[in-house]
């Protein structure tokens, strides 16, 4: 194709209209052009005539001087020379920027970090919510990549996928915990099938089905338990009792609230924030408005029923209100009044009861590592279900678990909620409050 200008024409760029005006463009060879822009930019334009729509069209390919005219006249003949019925030279351009992709993905394999921030990158403008991104990228980040991370996409196998959430659970990671990861893992599988086509699709059912489609039950029995037997609990009572006592360097609030939380069994932040004008003493009631609890979109607020031996740690803890503080557990260091988040599982860390137990005291199964402050729940389960089966079916209004369909029973049951769990906290609490012989003695290590 032969050129019609030179670069001494274009650098001069002396073009006129037939008007004599000085033109925006000017033809280079048959069919190609050199456009100049506002900003003086000069770049090449190919118009040609489709010859599947029979319409006119123009396709960049790209800009002077970093093509020079020769280069882009020899070009430009190329695509033409490529068109047919049924392809144009858009599609002709297409299929080789295709096989050059293909060619850099098979030099250059996409890793599973990559093809994960290409995922992120692609839906973060669709993720309105804020933290959205946060809850696909945190488990991705600190579950998957340490393993996977720098793998080639197309070389992760069943086994590979299988040996990070068999860790997991044998560390004790929650259910929850591990199908974010699982979820993690297959966005960023998903992601790289599309970017590299050698990625074997199949691995992404194969990794998915055999843990995220698992019983919960299942599941669960493989993983370690962080919770106490009810045995221990009412060992853990009668400490924590005898440190509150002893107490002489701070305020005993701390043990006191961790007795209250291990009668109450509700969540940590809910003792944490617990107020005086939540107790109902003419109800012997604790109540607790629906908006501070967990699922906080139900028509009804908790209710706690307490007995003689709540209302004495109430009594106690009542010595140490100050004026202008509503809260019922007050920590003397904190700034707000309120005991810290951390303040249960610390104590529980360093100062394990498992100790001096035996599995004929606690029963087989129940692993010698710190528990939890959340598994105080888990033990009142277990006590209802052993020693007050015909209560079981107050579990899930116990723990306040909202329930996903509740019986016609349920339904119409106009009982008062806290009233008919009063049974199973009577007998929690005298289970508790039972003496115990060889308590440990333990010096107090600060709440």
């Amino acid at each position: 194709m032969t050129v019609k200008i030179t670069d001494y024409q274009v650098n001069a760029w002396k073009f006129k209209t037939t008007t004599g005006a000085v033109a925006k463009k000017v033809s280079v060879a048959e069919g190609l052009w050199l456009v100049r822009s506002r900003n003086d930019v000069l770049q090449y334009v190919l118009r040609y005539s489709s010859l599947k729509t029979g319409k006119r069209r123009e396709m960049g390919m790209g800009s002077y001087p970093s093509k020079s005219l020769a280069d882009a006249a020899a070009e430009a003949e190329t695509w033409l020379a490529m068109r047919s019925r049924t392809v144009d030279c858009h599609d002709a351009r297409e299929a080789k920027q295709r096989q050059t992709k293909v060619a850099e993905v098979e030099a250059s394999p996409v890793t599973l970090a990559e093809a994960f921030e290409a995922y992120l990158d692609l839906n973060k403008s669709t993720w309105k919510k804020n933290g959205v991104a946060g809850d696909h990228e945190g488990p991705f980040r600190r579950y998957v990549a340490p393993h996977l991370g720098l793998v080639a996409a197309r070389d992760i196998t069943v086994e590979m996928c299988g040996r990070i959430f068999t860790q997991l659970y044998t560390q004790g990671y929650s259910t929850s915990t591990v199908d974010k990861a699982v979820y993690a893992l297959r966005a960023g599988l998903q992601h790289a099938v599309i970017m590299d086509s050698s990625v074997n699709p199949s691995v992404l059912e194969i990794a998915w089905l055999p843990f995220k489609a698992r019983a919960k039950s299942e599941r669960a029995a493989e993983r370690p338990k962080a919770a106490i037997h009810y045995a221990e609990a009412r060992v853990l009572y009668h400490r924590l009792a005898r440190l509150a006592e002893i107490e002489v360097r701070a305020l005993p609030t701390g043990f006191l609230a961790h007795q209250f939380l291990l009668m109450t069994t509700v969540r940590t932040a809910n003792v944490e924030n617990a107020t005086w004008d939540q107790i109902d003493y003419e109800r012997r009631m604790w109540v607790i408005k629906r908006a501070d609890m967990k699922a906080s979109k139900r028509s009804y607020n908790h209710e706690v029923p307490l007995t003689d031996a709540h209302f004495a740690i109430l009594a106690e803890a009542e010595k140490h209100r100050i004026d202008g503080c509503d809260i019922i557990f007050r920590s003397k260091s904190s700034v707000t009044g309120r005991l810290s988040a951390n303040t249960f599982s610390k104590w529980l860390r360093e100062n394990p009861i498992l100790e001096h137990m035996t599995d004929k005291d606690i029963g087989q199964g129940y692993p010698r590592r710190p528990a939890v402050p959340h598994g105080h729940r888990t033990a009142l389960v277990h006590f209802i279900s052993e020693r007050l089966p015909e209560h079981e079916s107050y579990i899930g209004d116990v723990l306040d678990h909202k329930r996903q369909q509740a019986s016609a029973t349920a339904r119409y049951d106009r009982t008062a909620r806290g009233e008919k769990l009063r049974p199973v906290f009577e007998a929690w609490t005298q289970h508790l409050t039972t003496p115990v012989d060889n308590v440990a003695s333990m010096e107090p290590t600060g709440t």
